[in-house]
Formats: C-alpha cells, structure tokens, sequence
C-alpha cells in the first residue's frame, strides 16, 4: 500500500525490507512519521514530524531522550523519581493485553479505583470495545495492545506493528503484504491470519530455539517420589518418560512436571537468553525441554531431537510457527541438550527448511563425541576442560558413576570451538550462565566488525 484516502495518507516509502520508512499524512492529522531501522528490520527510532522521537534500544524504550519503560516477560518497569515501578500485564490466551496495573502505594494490593493503568477488551480482529473500558492512563507504556503489539496511534495511523509487516484492525488486514503468500495461493496476500483470528495468531516471524539439559533437582524430585514409582504399576503418566515431553515445543519458558523453570534467564535479567536474542537481533523464542536419563547417552538424545525436529516442521508448515521473508531459525543447546538440538538441526537440514537454518550453538555440551553436527549450517561449541559434568568427570572421574559418562573432545561437523582451560564456580563452568560474560564479548566483537565492514 502506498496511499490510504480513509486516513489522509497520500504516501508511503519503504525501504528494501519491506519495511515503511516515510509516511506522509494531508488533511486534519497533516505531517510525516519516519522510521530508522537496523540492517535486520529491527525498529530503532521513530519521528513524528520535526519533533517527538521513539527509541528502540532492545527492551529499553526512550521518548524524547527520556527512558520511558523496560520491557519485561510480565509487563514493564518505569522511572519513578528516583526510583522504579513494576508494571504488570494480564493477557488473555492469544496475547492481547487485557489489563494493566501497578501497586503504586506499595501496600501489597491493586486499588481498582486508582492503580488500573488501562483496561481493553477486543473485537476478534484487534478493534477495542468501546464505553465501558476504564483508562486511568495513555502513556507510551500503555500502546501494547492486541496480540501484544505496539499500536502506533501518531498522526491517526492507528496500525499495530508485528516487525515485518503492519495491520490495521479496523480493516483486519495487514498493510504490506505477506512475503509468504505464495504457499496459500487462495488467499489474499493482505489476509490477516486466514481470516480466522480467534484460533490462530500471526507471530513476529523470527525464531531461536532452547534445548536444555537435564534438570537435576526436578528429575531427581519424579523419580524419588514415592507416588511416581509405585505409580508406575497403575498408569503410563506416572512414570519419568523424556519422550513424553521431548516433542512438546513451548512458547512460555522451560517447563517440567507443571512447573515453569527459569533455565535461560528471565527477558531483561541480562541472562543467556538476552545475550543470544540481542546479539541476533531476534526476540521469537521457543522451548524444547532435553531433560533425559541422568546416565542418558549422546545417540539416544539425538535420536529423540530428530523427532523435535519434525514435530517443529509440522508447525512451521501448520502456521502454528511463522518465518518472515529471509529470517532464520537458530538452535541453542545446553549439557544433554546439545545433542538432543543437532538431531533437531539434521532433521532441519534434510527438510525444505534447510535454507533458512542459520546455526548451532552448542554450551557446554555433554557426550560431544557422541554425536555429529550436521553439513551446511554454523555449528559453535564452547566447552571447558575443567567442566566436572562433561569434561573432566570430577574428582577421579566420580561424576561420570552418574551422569552416562563424558569427557572432552571436539563436536564432528562443527565449524568453530571454543575452549576454556578452567572456570571457578557453576560446576568448573559447566552451568549455562558461566558463559555469559564471553557469549558477551564475541557478540560485542562481531557486531563492532560488522560496523567497521
């Protein structure tokens, strides 16, 4: 679309992305909005007319200069004088802000009254009802709406903003078009989620994948339960299964036995999760849980991240998973989860997705020469000789008594190793965030290369 007669919208440039740069607006809402983006699509700056400016700088968000919010997997936190309120978020199950609130006062509870920032409640295609709604608050804070996605209110555009593309809610179709609509031919390339929004919604099309190792204390918390192994004999559910749950790929974090498992790192904690997501400039995570056996072997792994990996295609052939125009899938493995993430990879590779594969990252990794990283993908291994879980085996090798056996050597097919002779602490480094100071340092040297090309 390069004009809109509706809105005063008498044109639009777009940059080779796809992506609007210049909007000019005639009539009542008369000016410009611009936009500068990164060399990946990301949003960083927005400008209406000469003056007001928005700044994307990863989760942190400036208006005019000024911090205005950081954002959280809950919600956000603002400035407040000198110190930081927490604001929350509760979304309803197709990630539409529904209401959003703080404890201002700090006294332990939500003032209905006072402290409701903003409530929404939507029409299926994203409209807001109107009349009984209760806004306490307009803030720039307050713009993440249907599905989640930051509504651009400026100048009477009032589109919401997936990254890749623009929608408008009022017309429930997007503004550009879809750069996968050759695949459904029956469709118009402006459809908004094939017209059905209530069971389906349009991610932000970019996609890292997190294969954990095993979860010690909640596997050794099923299997000494009383209750699971006299279980056991009465029901299948009952008993410590890794293939029950290998399969499951989940959008809200690690989970094991109900439980929600802060593996990775919370978003803004400045975990291994916010260093990989920002080195790639990519924010669509999913989760694999590659808990297995505590004495699980390496080909065993693979084998169950192969049936992952079809399980994930099925999804990105389904729509349940999107991939915008060029973007790419990244697999991020830790301990066991190594060789569970390359049979997920080698299943890629041999499928129609294998172009669009971009690499293996492989964190302390256990078994590495029980399993091979597949052709035609980056493959990264970081490991440390001093890593009792998966190196060294501990004192007089005791660990490996336990843990299936494991020691150091290099992973086949993979293009680039980093080795570490020794770490104090997190297991003689083998836990995920000991290598997040030089996860860190490789990003930060890559991205200052790039800008130096």
């Amino acid at each position: 679309m390069v004009s809109d007669a509706n809105k005063g919208i008498t044109d639009i440039g777009y940059d080779f992305l796809n992506l609007p740069t210049k909007i000019t607006v005639s009539g009542p809402n008369n000016g410009t909005v611009s936009y500068i983006y990164g060399a990946t699509g990301i949003k960083l700056k927005k400008t209406v007319g000469t003056g007001s400016t928005t700044e994307y700088a990863g989760n942190y968000i400036y208006e005019n200069g000024n911090l205005k919010q950081i954002t959280q997997s809950e919600g956000y936190i603002e400035p407040n004088g000198t110190g930081w309120q927490y604001v929350y978020r509760y979304t309803d199950i197709w990630g539409n802000t529904r209401l959003t609130y703080a404890d201002d006062d700090n006294d332990g509870n939500i003032d209905a009254s006072s402290e409701i920032r903003r409530e929404q409640n939507y029409y299926p295609f994203g409209l807001e009802h109107k009349g009984y709604n209760n806004v306490s608050s307009s803030s720039l804070a307050e713009k993440w709406k249907y599905n989640g996605k930051e509504l651009n209110e400026s100048l009477g555009l009032n589109w919401y903003d997936y990254g890749a593309r623009n929608y408008d809610a009022a017309l429930g179709r997007w503004m550009n078009t879809d750069p996968l609509a050759e695949k459904y031919e029956t469709l118009s390339p402006y459809t908004y989620v094939a017209n059905n929004p209530i069971n389906a919604v349009d991610p932000d099309g970019r996609l890292i994948v997190y294969v954990n190792g095993l979860l010690f204390d909640q596997a050794a918390e099923w299997k000494l339960n009383p209750i699971n192994w006299l279980g056991t004999a009465i029901s299948s559910k009952y008993r410590y299964n890794p293939e029950s749950w290998a399969t499951r790929i989940s959008k809200n974090e690690v989970r094991f036995n109900n439980q929600q498992i802060d593996y990775w790192g919370k978003v803004g904690s400045g975990g291994t999760r916010d260093i990989i997501n920002d080195h790639y400039g990519d924010y669509n995570n999913v989760f694999v849980n590659g808990t297995n056996h505590f004495k699980s072997q390496a080909p065993d792994r693979f084998a169950l991240g192969r049936k992952a990996g079809v399980e994930l295609i099925a999804q990105l052939q389904n729509g349940t998973i999107e991939l915008e125009n060029e973007e790419t899938i990244k697999i991020v493995g830790h301990s066991q989860g190594a060789a569970f993430a390359a049979g997920m990879l080698t299943e890629l590779m041999n499928s129609d997705y294998a172009k669009r594969v971009e690499a293996g990252i492989y964190l302390s990794p256990h078994q590495p020469g029980g399993f091979t990283h597949p052709d035609g993908v980056l493959g990264a291994q970081f490991s440390t000789l001093s890593d009792w879980v998966s190196s060294s085996g501990g004192f007089m090798g005791a660990m490996n008594l336990f843990n299936g056996g494991s020691e150091f050597s290099e992973i086949e097919g993979a293009d680039f190793l980093f080795i570490r002779a020794n770490h104090d602490g997190g297991k003689g480094g083998h836990n995920v965030e000991t290598w997040n100071a030089i996860l860190q340092r490789i990003s930060d040297f890559l991205n200052n290369d790039d800008d130096e090309d």
